[in-house]
């Protein structure tokens, strides 16, 4: 699905429900990025932030562990599968949703004390 500075995110399906018609984003943290340590602890404090968060604009975690091969940190999340991102973000700037919507996802960080 993509990648950024740390992470790798990818698209999964349950293994064990054929025909799911769910999906899954699940991210994990760079292979070579998981030898150190100061950035393991960072990618697991924002699974603790991402799990602490309870709004109808956040994703929940519905899963996290260490990839058995190496060891690699990942968690996993319901998918979006209603657009991109950047697709919500154009459109909300074309219909001046944008501030409601970055005002109620500021409202729910600012209420774990993430901001």
């Amino acid at each position: 699905m993509g990648w950024g500075r740390f992470g790798v995110v990818f698209a999964g399906k349950p293994a064990d429900a054929e025909g799911a018609e769910y999906e899954y984003a699940i991210k994990y943290l760079q292979t070579d990025l998981a030898q150190i340590p100061e950035v393991v602890k960072r990618f697991e404090r924002e699974i603790e932030i991402l799990q602490g968060l309870d709004h109808p604009n956040v994703m929940p975690v519905v899963a996290k562990g260490h990839r058995k091969a190496d060891g690699v940190p990942f968690f996993v999340m319901p998918r979006a599968t209603d657009g991109s991102l950047k697709d919500a973000i154009e459109d909300a700037l074309a219909d001046e949703r944008l501030s409601t919507s970055s005002t109620e996802v500021t409202a729910a960080l600012a209420d774990r004390s993430c901001v």
